[in-house]
């Protein structure tokens, strides 16, 4: 919500005359952008569309949650550098609190990611359709878990 009442707040900043304008065109072009992102991120995740189209929803969510991240980082930079004109960007941007929940935001998505490690693992076929996995490691660290995936970058 506060993404939508940012994009209209600054499309109706642009109607005004380019002497009292705050935020140039950039920031709003990037927020309709994320916009649309966070839109089909939304429409896609209707449980029928889910189901029926697992691999595209996966790959709809993770890449354009990243691509959402980049573009919030770029729209944060020149929309705080706009709304500051009398100060330095350096301090402008240490002084906002965009940069800093985004910085955190951007911490939350890195860390898990930090921690993939390639281990062996051993299959053994119960059944068509059953599969019993063992793991060569000893017991795993509390807070941690297995997730299994081919492309680790694509799918899991």
């Amino acid at each position: 919500m506060w993404h939508c009442a940012f994009t209209i707040a600054g499309t109706l900043e642009l109607a005004k005359a380019a002497p009292l304008r705050r935020i140039s065109l950039a920031p709003i072009v990037l927020s309709y952008l994320t916009l649309a992102i966070l839109v089909l991120i939304g429409l896609t995740s209707h449980p029928a569309f889910r189901v029926k189209y697992h691999n595209a929803w996966e790959a709809i969510h993770r890449f354009g949650g990243w691509t959402c991240l980049i573009l919030l980082w770029a729209l944060t930079a020149i929309a705080t550098k706009d709304l500051n004109p009398t100060v330095a960007p350096s301090v402008a941007y240490a002084s906002s609190p965009s940069i800093w929940l985004l910085a955190v935001a951007t911490t939350a998505v890195i860390f898990p990611w930090l921690f993939l490690r390639k281990v062996p693992v051993r299959s053994e076929v119960l059944s068509h359709h059953a599969v019993r996995l063992w793991f060569d490691y000893t017991t795993p660290v509390v807070g941690t878990s297995v997730r299994l995936a081919e492309r680790p970058l694509v799918d899991w």
